[in-house]
């Protein structure tokens, strides 16, 4: 796997989690993209939102929206809708406006599915961040598409729709690649058999391990993705507020730093020490509450900052 940016030494791995509230204020579904959207927008620099603002107003919402059937969730109709919000020339460049988009977009193109995650499984020997193609099928995964997606947003003569499918992407995927599970795959499973899929590969992530979380019963990647994070209700707007206040020059220049596969692996990383090295392997669902929630959701918001400060790295790399 080819580096294609500028690497840095990464800082170790948890040195500035608990400098982080745990006071969180999104769900890492919509929510936590639209975060991640936002601090990197407020990094960018000007040359950059001026690029970004003039391909913007080269393209028309038709071209992405996402056709609705039966099978699609309900939430493209309002990605549709921002869509066309972000493409008004009257409006101030947003990428918040499009930082779902790619989820919404996997439901009718498939093929995509496989962008959002790279399953790293556990007890393997972990390679390092140029020697993930093992894990990573025919470019199909989160970390080669960041790769794949920047070189098309850095290509001057691609045509402007496929620029902006490129910065679409991007803004999505660099915000998945920080999500621990996304990055890693366990082979225990705990769900009822008549609930496991035919196919699969170990736990999908989470997906295939039953918890209570607050009494409720979720699968494992639920909890990460969003019920952490929902518990907490300030909006999107306020904890990137929060976030931005907490990044001093020695993060922004510490987190600038490394290749979507060093990202990934720090995810990794996470995922095993924080969240699959305790987790119960007799068959039970693990009872998570208080305890859980106020041990991991600074992890959370640490995360969700480090993407954002990356996104706009690459963003400013490029323009």
């Amino acid at each position: 796997m080819k580096k294609r940016f500028a690497s840095k030494p990464l800082i170790p791995l948890f040195a500035l989690i608990l400098s982080f509230t745990p006071s969180l204020g999104l769900g890492w579904g919509r929510e936590g993209h639209e975060v991640v959207a936002r601090v990197a927008q407020s990094l960018l620099k000007p040359r950059t939102v001026r690029a970004l603002d003039a391909l913007r107003k080269t393209g028309k919402a038709s071209a992405f929206q996402v056709p609705v059937t039966a099978q699609t969730p309900p939430f493209y109709t309002e990605v549709d809708q921002n869509l066309v919000r972000f493409f008004d020339p009257g409006k101030p460049l947003e990428l918040s406006l499009v930082s779902d988009w790619a989820d919404a977009w996997k439901g009718n193109h498939k093929e995509t599915g496989p962008w959002h995650f790279i399953d790293i499984p556990a007890g393997s020997k972990i390679p390092g961040p140029d020697e993930l193609e093992q894990f990573c099928p025919h470019g199909s995964c989160v970390v080669d598409q960041i790769r794949i997606q920047r070189e098309k947003l850095a290509k001057r003569s691609l045509p402007a729709d496929q620029r902006l499918l490129a910065l679409f992407f991007l803004v999505h995927l660099v915000a998945d690649i920080h999500q621990p599970l996304h990055c890693a795959s366990d082979e225990f499973i705990n769900l009822p058999l008549a609930q496991v899929p035919p196919r699969h590969d170990g736990d999908n992530g989470g997906n295939l391990k039953q918890v209570r979380f607050f009494g409720e019963v979720q699968n494992l990647h639920h909890i990460w993705d969003d019920s952490i994070l929902e518990r907490h209700g300030a909006g999107a707007q306020d904890t990137a507020n929060r976030i931005k206040k907490g990044l001093t020059a020695t993060r922004l220049r510490q987190w600038q730093a490394g290749t979507s596969g060093d990202w990934a692996l720090e995810s990794h990383a996470i995922a095993m020490e924080k969240i699959y090295e305790n987790f119960p392997h007799d068959g039970s669902a693990p009872d998570y509450g208080q305890a859980y929630e106020n041990e991991m959701a600074p992890l959370v918001e640490e995360r969700l900052a480090r993407a954002g400060v990356r996104l706009a790295w690459l963003l400013n790399g490029i323009f």
